[in-house]
């Protein structure tokens, strides 16, 4: 996984919206007063979006965050991937790398096949995705965190349309209609 050695401290979420200039010492502490959930309110105040929530939370995981997807994936590593799959799921293969020897499942029940896949997905806390696409696909998988919109839009370049009429919504949890759909 893109983490950071042991050894090294992560920044705290705070220190992450600090650092990058995202909030201010003042607006994190409005958030933090009004708030045990400091990040809904400074999206909700307009102090932050939710990628920059993302890329904190990123960040202070240790995982990569990815603000610019290559514009080239290779076909093989595409092929990793269903088209319903990356839809559904809302992830985008980037690169393989097969030389990686893993050892078993996280939960058990076999060995992974030789390989390792890097994809995009949009939410860094989203561990259980990372273990559903891990079995599904029998790989272990390398997460990267990217913007929602730039993955659903990769997603469409590379894959074509959505073969499903809805998809969930990270933001927001609710369902809505794909492109497709809706030109329909």
């Amino acid at each position: 996984m893109a983490r950071r050695k042991k050894e090294e401290k992560l920044p705290t979420y705070d220190e992450v919206l600090l650092e990058h200039g995202l909030v201010t010492r003042e607006q994190l502490e409005i958030g933090q007063s009004v708030s045990r959930d400091t990040w809904d309110v400074l999206v909700k105040l307009g102090f932050i979006t939710h990628d920059q929530h993302r890329m904190a939370i990123a960040k202070s995981v240790g995982y990569t965050w990815m603000n610019d997807l290559p514009s080239e994936i290779p076909k093989d590593v595409l092929a990793r991937v269903t088209p319903a799959i990356a839809h559904e799921w809302g992830i985008l293969p980037l690169a393989f790398d097969p030389n990686y020897r893993g050892g078993e499942h996280a939960f058990g029940g076999g060995r992974y096949n030789p390989g390792r896949l890097t994809i995009a997905y949009p939410f860094p806390t989203a561990y259980e995705l990372v273990s559903d696409i891990d079995l599904v696909l029998n790989l272990p998988i390398d997460p990267h965190i990217a913007p929602e919109s730039k993955i659903r839009r990769a997603i469409e370049e590379h894959y074509g349309p959505a073969p499903t009429l809805a998809r969930r919504s990270f933001d927001t949890g609710d369902f809505c209609l794909s492109p497709s759909a809706r030109a329909s």
